[in-house]
């Protein structure tokens, strides 16, 4: 199958010298030749034409009888770059959202109103790296809802991002479907959520009690993201890692 750029004869303006008079022909001449380039038509040349939706490609669609509007999207893919991997370890992992087709496999359908949005969700564990299977998912929400960063305790906050592929807006009477990440993979790196502490002495190393701290860094998904917050405000990640100073007795 071959395509190429159309049948339409495009007659290129006529040179003009240094010292030519601009004519309302040659001009003419320029604006004709723009109006054949953009109503080219591509030409296949084959037995068939193939379309391929492209990527987390958003359609919408009207109930009938009902009045309601529903989206279904097309394949798409997370690619997560997951810089805590070992060595010898695959850094980078592709994952789909469960929910993206009904058992016979057509696309689901996901029922919206004005005013909201269609997202892919994406949720981390308390380590850092992506949750697979089913806690990826499509989802339809308010169209400014928020992305968050995990948080350990004591209030914890889960680590859930929300990827708006397309919002849908009251225009002119009816509604229009508004792209944002529509028709494009999605890229969403990760690291280690960790804490980094180093102890004082303790007063009293017989009493086995607990050091103050000199110096915490706390990091989310491998980015450092706040120095020196208190276990009250924010309590240690799962991973851990402290020592006391090396001249304790």
């Amino acid at each position: 199958m071959k395509i190429r750029n159309g049948d339409t004869d495009i007659k290129l303006p006529e040179l003009v010298k240094v010292g030519d008079q601009i004519t309302a022909r040659w001009a003419n001449s320029i604006r004709g030749a723009l109006q054949r380039l953009r109503d080219r038509q591509p030409v296949l040349t084959g037995n068939q034409a193939i379309n391929i939706p492209k990527p987390f490609e958003v359609t919408l669609g009207l109930t009938p009888g009902t009045g309601s509007y529903y989206v279904v999207v097309s394949a798409g893919k997370i690619c997560e770059r997951q810089m805590a991997a070992g060595l010898a370890e695959d850094a980078l992992f592709f994952h789909v959202c469960d929910n993206q087709f009904d058992i016979s496999g057509n696309p689901e359908k996901f029922t919206i109103q004005t005013g909201e949005a269609i997202f892919v969700n994406i949720l981390e564990d308390d380590y850092g790296a992506i949750k697979p299977g089913a806690d990826i998912t499509l989802v339809i929400d308010d169209k400014e809802k928020m992305s968050t960063n995990y948080i350990p305790g004591p209030t914890p906050q889960a680590g859930s991002y929300f990827y708006k592929l397309a919002e849908l807006e009251a225009y002119e009477g009816s509604v229009r479907l508004v792209p944002f990440l529509a028709g494009s993979h999605i890229y969403h790196q990760t690291g280690l959520t960790a804490d980094l502490v180093i102890r004082d002495c303790p007063v009293y190393p017989e009493t086995n009690e607990t050091a103050p701290i000199l110096l915490r860094a706390s990091f989310v998904s491998g980015m450092l993201v706040s120095v020196g917050e208190t276990e009250s405000a924010r309590s240690m990640a799962e991973t851990l890692e402290e020592n006391n100073l090396v001249h304790c007795s």
